[in-house]
């Protein structure tokens, strides 16, 4: 069987390994993404001071623009990555959204202009939406008796990284303020490689329809918000209007390091 034949929960035990495989694809593209939206927080201040020659207040403020943006990039990209994937299949869309979370975060450790990180996490946030089609693969494998531990390990993935994703994010940034960037892109590389080696096709095209551009409307718009939609409004008001001012500075008073920050966040 080879990468672009679909995988199915009914697949003879030869498949297993392959199953294993996927999952833990998956697995580390949710840590990955949920890592990825706490990532910056820890240095992102300071290196707004640094690159766009900003002061205090400049600085936290556009620190919560940039991580409000960042969350309405990946609630806007979680519905169309998944209607992608619906009509596409699983395997290009998360590949694609992998290899570009990788690029997203060169992108940030390059930067040296305001307009480019802000573009470069704008694109963090939107390769970060791929929540969707991961969840979806998963399902397209499990057997009805896994499907219990198989999303136990996506839910703790995900929490998971969005824990240690400011902690490490915070003790990389004693290295340098843009390290984190370059570890974050090296794993997330890592994962593109291992995924284009063995992550199989999980959508049978007999399942598959064609691409709705009302879809993510409609999710958007839907009238019981799925879990991830509630998440980034959270995220939008937990993250971006409290972390970015606390690694910096304050006239008269000591500041807390990143490499502070990220841990006790």
């Amino acid at each position: 069987m080879n990468s672009s034949e679909p995988v199915s929960p009914e697949a003879s035990p030869s498949t297993s390994l392959r199953e294993r495989h996927a999952l833990w694809f998956v697995v580390v593209t949710i840590f990955i993404d949920a890592m990825g939206f706490g990532f910056i927080m820890p240095v992102l201040p300071r290196l707004l001071m640094r690159i766009g020659q900003l002061d205090l207040a400049q600085s936290i403020d556009i620190s919560t623009w940039i991580g409000l943006g960042t969350a309405v990039a990946a609630f806007l990209a979680a519905p169309f990555l998944g209607n992608l994937s619906d009509a596409y299949g699983r395997r290009i869309v998360l590949l694609v959204a992998v290899g570009g979370l990788a690029a997203s975060y060169l992108l940030l450790a390059l930067s040296d202009s305001l307009a480019l990180l802000i573009v470069s996490r704008i694109l963090t946030g939107f390769f970060g939406g791929s929540f969707g089609p991961a969840q979806a693969a998963v399902a397209d494998i499990t057997r009805p008796e896994d499907r219990a531990g198989n999303f136990g390990k996506i839910g703790a993935a995900f929490g998971v990284g969005f824990v240690v994703g400011p902690a490490l994010g915070g003790l990389l940034a004693t290295f340098g303020q843009q390290v984190p960037f370059w570890g974050a892109a090296v794993l997330a590389l890592a994962n593109f490689l291992y995924g284009l080696f063995v992550f199989p096709e999980t959508l049978d095209p007999a399942n598959r329809r064609g691409f709705s551009s009302r879809a993510p409307i409609r999710w958007v718009h839907s009238e019981r918000p799925a879990p991830f939609q509630e998440w980034c409004v959270r995220h939008s008001y937990c993250c971006c209007g409290r972390l970015p001012g606390w690694s910096i500075p304050r006239p008269g008073a000591s500041g807390a390091s990143p490499s502070w920050v990220g841990p006790t966040g």
